[in-house]
């Protein structure tokens, strides 16, 4: 229950948050770049546990191209994260 309440609630308002304050309020960067950053975080470590418990997800995660794929997701976001927040 704990899991969802994060992915669905609480990741997207610190995301959501971090996002305008960084686009509104030029002079506090860092602190909605953090709040951002910190949503990002829940959503992945929430997101893992949550998906931990199925049994698709063990299978997949015995893949021996696991960290790979992890790391791509990874680098994509914050290159996304990069292209779409201007400074």
């Amino acid at each position: 229950m704990i899991y969802y309440l994060h992915v669905l609630m609480v990741s997207p308002l610190l995301m959501y948050s971090g996002y305008i304050g960084y686009k509104n309020v030029k002079d506090q960067s860092f602190l909605f770049g953090s709040l951002f950053l910190i949503g990002l975080i829940v959503a992945l470590y929430h997101g893992y546990k949550l998906l931990s418990q199925t049994a698709l997800f063990n299978k997949v995660i015995q893949n021996e191209n696991f960290p790979l794929l992890i790391l791509a997701c990874l680098v994509g976001g914050f290159l996304f994260y990069k292209s779409r927040v201007k400074q």
